[in-house]
């Protein structure tokens, strides 16, 4: 196991210490459903030193083009995001909403705080969307059980 693959486990163990969560982290990546259905997905960057965080919006599909298009407009807006970005899977076609963590100095308690304040943005951008014509389903999260494209 790599240094960063044992400290990203040992941050996942604290973060279960600290919320109660049951996470398991299996090569640098865990994934969970929320109360509210939303797919979270913690997983160090590939080749580099940081930690995502992401957590699903929907499926663009499913919207109408103006929804894509508040997407980019809220992607400048600091002041909802906090830091985070969205984006949409290639494959899959979910919106996402990501922040990236640099693992030096991290611990249990900064991750936890990151994945609240995530929740926090991804409710904002969720409440921001409703109010989109077409969009009605935004906060109606996908309950699907993680696949193997999730962890690509």
């Amino acid at each position: 196991m790599s240094t960063a693959s044992s400290h990203f486990a040992t941050l996942i163990d604290g973060l279960n210490q600290r919320t109660g969560l049951a996470l398991r982290s299996t090569d640098g990546a865990c994934a969970f459903l929320d109360k509210q259905g939303a797919y979270w997905q913690l997983s160090l960057g590939m080749g580099s030193d940081l930690i995502v965080i992401e957590c699903t919006l929907g499926t663009l599909s499913d919207w109408p083009a103006r929804v894509a298009l508040r997407l980019l407009e809220l992607n400048t807006r600091h002041d909802v995001l906090r830091g985070a970005s969205l984006g949409v899977d290639p494959v899959s076609q979910d919106v996402r909403a990501m922040l990236l963590l640099p693992m030096a100095g991290l611990d249990a308690g900064l991750l936890e705080n990151a994945v609240s304040n995530l929740m926090g943005v991804r409710d904002a951008v969720a409440d921001d969307l409703a109010g989109v014509e077409g969009a009605s389903n935004v906060s109606e999260f996908a309950e699907r059980q993680p696949g193997p494209l999730d962890f690509a």
